[in-house]
């Protein structure tokens, strides 16, 4: 994989790309986000429908896609849904990670506790610093995997099989199950991103069946070797010294930037 960072102009290069007779088209043109969009995110049923809200501002911004849709003749129209369904989500991150690069200042405040002494803190992040993780153009759009115990269906234990990476139109789906903790979103996710042999797929009962070690295998495989935003960064708590992992919440981004805490300190690298 190629590493790089999101600059600040209106070119966002996708991680993975839009898949069009045989090419990954990775280049999107932008616009800057407008009154327009604030007033879409003030709606009290985008608040409560986070994907939902990205979808539409996304539909909006995008300005063209070179090689797949011409540019807009009007910059307000919205482009069709189904662009935005197929984007694999990695892509979605990435535009919407752009989006407030070009449309503001690209520092932001994150909030955590300390995973130690649990103070409740503070962070300044510059976006423009992320790791992106390029996908290989000349590799598919999905990981091999290998279950250390597997999966017993019709006297068939299945343990070798690919996950594919996941779309918006799979993040819709299952946005539902956001509010049922991690492991439940997660078991619904490998619903639609698992295939095992023989193309063989799993329903919710099956998939919440399945060892515990092959769960966690599964979900650092979607952690370390799928392409995207490394969304996950290490910071060193001022008061105590300790480590905590943050995760950067995507979704919240469409809300108001926080205020700057005085304790803030760089981030380790």
């Amino acid at each position: 994989m190629s590493i790089y960072h999101l600059s600040d102009d209106n070119v966002c290069t996708l991680p993975i790309g839009i898949y069009r007779d045989g090419i990954y088209h990775k280049e999107v043109i932008i616009d800057e986000l407008t009154g327009v969009d604030q007033h879409a995110l003030s709606d009290p049923k985008n608040r409560k429908n986070p994907q939902g809200a990205i979808s539409n501002i996304l539909r909006r911004v995008i300005q063209e896609i070179p090689g797949v849709l011409d540019k807009k003749s009007n910059p307000t129209h919205l482009i069709p849904e189904r662009y935005i369904n197929e984007m694999f989500q990695a892509d979605i991150d990435a535009l919407v990670l752009k989006c407030f690069i070009v449309s503001e200042e690209s520092s932001r405040t994150l909030d955590f506790d300390c995973a130690a002494c649990e103070a409740k803190l503070q962070e300044d992040l510059d976006l423009k610093e992320l790791d992106v993780y390029g996908h290989d153009p000349e590799e598919p759009p999905f990981v091999n995997i290998e279950l250390p115990r597997g999966i017993e269906f019709d006297d068939t234990l299945y343990k070798k099989g690919r996950f594919h990476f996941i779309t918006g139109g799979i993040q819709n789906k299952i946005s539902k199950y956001a509010n049922r903790g991690l492991y439940y979103t997660f078991s619904a996710v490998m619903t639609q991103c698992l295939e095992l042999e023989d193309g063989q797929k799993f329903n919710l009962e099956q998939v919440a069946r399945m060892k515990a070690k092959d769960r966690n295998y599964v979900m650092s495989v979607v952690q370390d070797t799928i392409p995207g935003v490394d969304l996950n960064i290490e910071i060193e708590c001022p008061e105590c010294g300790a480590d905590s992992e943050v995760a950067v919440d995507v979704a919240n981004f469409f809300l108001p930037n926080r205020r700057k805490s005085k304790r803030s300190k760089k981030r380790s690298v």
